[in-house]
């Protein structure tokens, strides 16, 4: 099943509004001229103004109250002195963050899950990006028929051979989204922000995994 989340962020459906307000507007001026009921321009435009604000505001409000109801029933705090979607956890002693960023003024919000990596003194960038159980791509530089099922690898064989050679929490991941490991931290990007509470605790769990697993192969 097509996952829709990444297509009905707020900043897509604001922009669904808008464009929907706009046409009303435009239908209403043109049909002035025909339908004597219809208003004058300053009260279509007053009406049709305060209709699109009111629409901004209750998107943004619909976003920020399930964001807010998200962290309440997952194991995530909001970071002392960060922003409101700067949130920190901890699995098995070990710092997760989650925050979320948009790319461009019309661009969809991604949330970042992201643990450090300690102890690894190399340089790599091993991108694994998810595709879905029943996926027909093509089978990954790894020996795990599983983790090719679920992903595609991008990276030196190598690498990927060497994290991946055995069973990986990477396959309890059921969340689109794209991993990136390096030497430094492992990050889970989620291409939307409507996850549940389940899947963003699942996805700190992930990440803190996928990095031990790192440095064991590091050391």
């Amino acid at each position: 099943m097509r996952e829709l989340r990444p297509y009905t962020g707020t900043q897509q459906l604001q922009l669904l509004w808008t464009i929907a307000v706009f046409v009303v507007l435009v239908l209403a001026l043109t049909g002035r001229s025909v339908f004597e009921w219809v208003p004058g321009v300053p009260v279509l435009l007053s009406v049709g103004g305060l209709g699109w604000v009111a629409g901004l505001v209750g998107l943004g409000y619909r976003e920020r109250r399930r964001w807010n109801t998200m962290v309440e029933r997952s194991s995530f705090d909001r970071r002392p002195g960060a922003q409101a979607a700067d949130l920190e956890t901890f699995v098995d002693g070990r710092s997760v963050t989650a925050t979320t960023t948009m790319s461009g003024l019309f661009g969809r919000t991604h949330t970042e899950i992201t643990t450090a990596v300690e102890g690894v003194d190399a340089t790599f960038t091993v991108r694994l990006r998810y595709a879905g159980a029943s996926s027909e791509a093509s089978r990954p530089p790894t020996e795990s028929e599983a983790i090719g099922d679920h992903f595609v690898v991008e990276g030196a064989s190598e690498n990927a051979l060497g994290l991946f050679d055995e069973p990986s929490a990477l396959l309890d991941v059921e969340t689109s989204g794209v991993c990136t490991i390096t030497g430094e931290d492992v990050t889970y990007e989620v291409p939307f922000s409507s996850l549940s509470a389940r899947e963003l605790n699942a996805l700190a769990t992930v990440v803190v995994a996928v990095a031990r697993r790192v440095e064991h192969v590091g050391r």
